[in-house]
């Protein structure tokens, strides 16, 4: 008798599927992904992201919410300001990962 599907669900990984996951899907939208490079550079303000990206204060506020939601953007506060930034290893990785394979593609689609 063959294993079932459920089986799959019980196989030991070396990492947390679950928080490979939602860094993927976090990091999957265009402009948490800009956001994401842009807080690795240095710490933002929304204003900033508005400013950047060409979004409104709204949609950064709303981007923001998720990348923290999803341990990627951390914030500081002075008096009225909240800043940005991104210290996420996992983050970084991912995103340097997407770029080479990204470049690697690009190379051989243009070798054809």
């Amino acid at each position: 008798m063959g294993k079932s599907d459920s089986d799959a669900f019980n196989v030991i990984l070396p990492f947390d599927l679950q928080k490979a996951d939602l860094l993927l899907r976090t990091l999957s939208h265009p402009i948490r992904y800009y956001m994401t490079e842009l807080m690795l550079e240095r710490e933002r303000t929304a204003v900033d992201f508005q400013e950047i990206i060409g979004i409104t204060e709204g949609a950064a506020l709303q981007h923001l919410r998720v990348l923290k939601q999803a341990g990627v953007a951390k914030t500081r506060r002075r008096a009225q300001t909240f800043y940005y930034f991104s210290r996420s290893v996992e983050a970084a990785t991912l995103l340097a990962c997407v770029t080479e394979i990204t470049m690697q593609y690009s190379s051989a689609t243009k070798s054809r």
